[in-house]
């Protein structure tokens, strides 16, 4: 679904919304990630790679629980996760990994409203930035 540059947010669906907000949020995480993935030091960002599945709405856009990395590490992820779990851990601590994992546990029943405040939170830093043009 392509929404037109412009389309007021109140005029979005659901899934519009969600979807923008993964691409803003993938668009920001591989920027602050740029140059090498950081769990096997060889390939180039391309990915914005979640720690707990972006199924879970509370840790979906949170960036504690994402990092930039290649295709392959994070197609790896599907089937060998403890590499990034360990990286998690030596990187930002038990404690913040236990967190992450806490708050992935808790419900996230965002409505309509609360989606479309974040989207138009996350484009206005986005614009802020550069990153999107407005035409």
């Amino acid at each position: 679904e392509v929404v037109p540059v412009g389309v007021p947010v109140a005029m979005m669906t659901r899934k519009t919304i969600v979807r923008k907000l993964d691409t803003l949020f993938g668009r920001r995480t591989r920027r602050i990630y740029a140059g090498r993935c950081p769990l096997c030091h060889k390939n180039p960002v391309e990915c914005c790679f979640h720690f707990v599945t972006r199924a879970k709405y509370s840790v979906r856009w949170d960036p504690d629980n994402a990092i930039g990395s290649c295709k392959g590490c994070n197609y790896r992820y599907e089937f060998d996760p403890h590499f990034a779990i360990l990286y998690y851990i030596d990187r930002f601590g038990l404690e913040t990994y236990r967190d992450l994992v806490e708050r992935a546990g808790q419900r996230a029943n965002y409505s309509i409203s609360d989606l479309e405040a974040r989207l138009v939170l996350a484009q206005a830093r986005e614009e802020h930035r550069g990153c999107i043009s407005k035409s």
